[in-house]
């Protein structure tokens, strides 16, 4: 077995044993509810399949129960039998090419955590949680059981079929730290020690009491930036220490795995939530493994914007374009909700622990669409978002059955289709903007301050009416910023306000205290000639397709930047011209094939 990531024509595609495999795969965390046939028959050869070390939660903040039985049941004692069934299930009769993608947990079982309790987290609140990022203790527990696992990957009768590892802890499994909505970060003896040595290293001299933050200082409510010394307490040192040992933890899993699986297997990560998360949830420090050799490919959800309404954009969050660059695959994880989508506490009432539980799984973000028509229009908006940049994904069924009907499985197998033909093809891309993300803005701002700036400007970026592309700020160079019309950097350190700025090509350079206007945005644009496709609406856009998503009802415009014949996916209608207009509801999405005549 041969695993690795090569590009034609452009594009990222998977290579196992010489044969090119595009990015797209589908996953469940119910394996019995899943429909593993259903989407190999769909044409589907990529799966992904979840792994747990221990039998504790996901996500310790609901306290949701494991979605499968656990492998390290004590010190010498593993139990395989789970992996072995999972991948038994996916593969099936076996008469179709499948490959398989090992999401692996590894966070501690309960028995770790009864004989280790001083390296489990400790939050500002004063809660204690699953093991700290920092505890050296786990850390040397999980590189044997993933030596342990690695040997039986290699030998059972499934070897072919698995392609990669992808090493996942902390909470919900993408390494994000432990928030409860009251405070973060650790104050476990395994991260005051490691913070003391940080310091040590940084100053150059020994401190014989650790500067941990204040905990009342660790929630902010207001934007101004955090004081350091006295009223502070060595905030941004420690934000930036902590963020530091996310991304050197999964460094450090990710060269073990690397060599343990003897190079064969392709590695990837959770990891680069930039726009999203603030940086007391442990992401920022992204530009740490953007050259990792051991790191294959990022994955992320869409954003959850308000909690994932339907007529939104669900922008990402990481610095898709300097992956690229970088040569990684970025996964989305599109779980995209649908009508058949119930809650988990309807349909798996014993993975609940508690009222808790029950009430954050019956949250709004967890119910999709009313009417199936609908669900097709948010699906194919999905789609259209990564057909359009070129991004690996795959079509995440968290519960099962959220894709069970004709209508769905047949825009699962047309997306399939087109993906392929796309990803067989060169296809320039047409952003005229870079948005530039900054991982290293943060550390001594609020998380208030992170949201107006980030966030709250990449949601409004969904309605410039335009496709963009994302950067990180170490790889903005002065070549990659001169193929566009503006460069938008968010959190300019280097601005009078201390905000966003957007930086035209002619030039001009104009600053905002918090976030721009998708209209603001947009006027500048046009300034120096940028083709705007629907302003106002949600718009991606490569050189063959576009897709359009209607904000609100009514006559929706869309110019093209030249005249052409556009070919709409859903009714395989025809249109020619540069102008169209379309009645259209609010939420409906088209996507366009580009055809030049």
């Amino acid at each position: 077995m041969q695993a690795k990531i090569v590009k034609e024509q452009g594009n990222l595609m998977l290579d196992v044993n010489g044969e090119r495999i595009v990015p797209a795969a589908y996953m469940s965390y119910l394996e019995d509810n899943a429909d593993y046939a259903g989407f190999q028959k769909a044409g589907y050869e990529l799966f992904c399949a979840c792994v747990y070390m221990g039998d504790c939660p996901i996500n310790e903040f609901s306290g949701i129960r494991p979605f499968n039985d656990h492998i390290w049941k004590a010190r010498e004692q593993y139990d395989f039998a789970p992996l072995y069934e999972s991948v038994r299930k996916i593969v099936g009769d076996g008469t179709r090419r499948t490959y398989i993608m090992l999401r692996v947990n590894l966070n501690a079982p309960q028995w770790w955590r009864k004989e280790n309790p001083e390296e489990l987290t400790e939050n500002s609140d004063g809660g204690v949680y699953m093991q700290s990022i920092f505890s050296e203790k786990w850390k040397t527990d999980a590189k044997t059981f993933l030596t342990k696992l690695c040997q039986y990957v290699r030998s059972f009768e499934f070897a072919e079929h698995v392609i990669a590892i992808q090493p996942a802890a902390m909470q919900t499994e993408e390494w994000l730290a432990m928030c409860t909505g009251t405070g973060a970060l650790d104050y476990s003896l395994p991260a005051k020690a490691a913070f003391g040595k940080w310091l040590e290293e940084r100053y150059g001299k020994p401190f014989e009491q650790i500067p941990m933050p204040q905990r009342e200082l660790v929630c902010a409510h207001d934007r101004a930036p955090f004081a350091d010394g006295e009223n502070g307490g060595y905030f941004a040192e420690y934000m930036r220490f902590y963020n530091d040992g996310f991304a050197r933890t999964i460094q450090e899993f990710a060269a073990f795995t690397k060599e343990a699986c003897r190079g064969e297997l392709l590695v990837g990560t959770f990891y680069g939530y930039v726009g999203q998360t603030p940086c007391d949830r442990g992401h920022h420090a992204v530009s740490l493994l953007l050259q990792d050799k051991n790191i294959d490919f990022f994955a992320s959800p869409f954003a959850y914007a308000d909690a994932r309404q339907t007529a939104k954009d669900w922008y990402y969050h990481g610095p898709m374009e300097s992956a690229a660059q970088a040569g990684k695959l970025w996964f989305l994880e599109a779980d995209v909700r649908t009508c058949k989508t119930k809650y988990l506490a309807d349909t798996n009432p014993e993975l609940m622990s508690g009222e808790r539980t029950v009430a954050y799984h019956r949250a709004p973000v967890f119910k999709g669409p009313d009417t199936e028509q609908e669900s097709l229009w948010v699906m194919l908006r999905s789609f259209g978002k990564v057909l359009c940049s070129k991004n690996a994904f795959w079509w995440f069924d968290m519960w099962g059955g959220w894709y069970d009907s004709p209508a769905m499985m047949t825009l699962v197998k047309r997306a399939l289709d087109t993906y392929r033909v796309a990803f067989n093809a060169k296809i320039d891309g047409v952003s005229r903007l870079a948005v530039v993300l900054n991982d290293r803005a943060y550390f001594g701002r609020s998380n208030a301050y992170f949201a107006a700036t980030t966030s709250a400007q990449l949601e409004e970026l969904g309605y410039l009416g335009a496709p963009y592309d994302l950067y990180l700020a170490c790889a903005m160079t002065a070549e990659v910023q001169a193929r566009y019309d503006g460069v938008l950097y968010l959190a300019d350190q280097e601005s009078k306000s201390k905000g966003n700025t957007l930086v035209l090509k002619n030039g001009e350079r104009v600053e905002s205290d918090e976030r721009f206007s998708s209209d603001e945005l947009r006027a500048h644009l046009q300034t120096v000639g940028t083709h705007i496709y629907s302003g106002g609406n949600i718009v991606y856009a490569n050189a063959r397709f576009v897709a359009l998503t209607a904000k609100d009802g009514g006559r929706v415009l869309l110019t093209m930047p030249f005249v052409c014949v556009i070919k709409a996916f859903s009714s395989g209608a025809e249109y020619e011209g540069k102008d169209f207009a379309f009645d259209m509801q609010s939420n409906q999405t088209e996507l366009f094939e580009i055809i030049r005549r």
